[in-house]
C-alpha cells in the first residue's frame, strides 16, 4: 500500500472542512470527496436562494 504525504498547510485547510486524509488516503479520493462536498454546498445555497432565504444579487 502506498503512502501519501500531504503538506501541513493542505492538511490544515482540508481539516477546516472536515476532511482528514491519512497517509494511505490517495489524493484522488480526497479530490473526489472535496468535489462532492462543494457540489453539496452549492445545492444547499441554491435551495436557500430559491426559497427566499438568500436574496438574489
Amino acid at each position: 500500500m502506498a503512502n501519501y504525504h500531504y503538506r501541513p498547510a493542505v492538511l490544515e485547510a482540508l481539516s477546516a472542512h472536515g476532511v482528514k486524509p491519512t497517509l494511505t488516503t490517495p489524493p484522488e479520493l480526497v479530490h473526489e470527496f472535496v468535489s462532492d462536498l462543494y457540489r453539496f454546498e452549492l445545492r444547499k445555497l441554491r435551495y436557500r436562494q430559491v426559497h427566499g432565504e438568500i436574496p438574489e444579487a
